[in-house]
């Protein structure tokens, strides 16, 4: 079962995907709005460039949510936050 990123466009997830040195083999480029049909794993979500829009939402909830086994989250599962490094 593959990982879905998520951006507006194929080409951003496809770029995300190897700008965060993620193996394409392991990551399906997917674009809000997108007709889903099939199961995945973990999905990661890059902000829309033009902003968050109440379809985004309604695509997330109705399309992504239900379509993904794991997490949903916006930083791969072995990256952290800089704050989260201070006690």
């Amino acid at each position: 079962m593959r990982n879905a990123m998520v951006a507006d466009t194929k080409k951003h997830a496809e770029v995300m995907i190897t700008w965060m040195r993620l193996d394409p083999k392991d990551w399906e480029p997917v674009t809000y709005g997108q007709k889903i049909a099939k199961l995945y794993s973990n999905s990661l979500l890059v902000y829309p460039a033009r902003g968050v829009s109440d379809e985004h939402y309604g695509w997330v909830l109705e399309q992504l949510i239900p379509s993904t086994s794991m997490a949903i989250d916006a930083l791969p599962q072995h990256w952290r936050l800089p704050q989260q490094s201070i006690a």
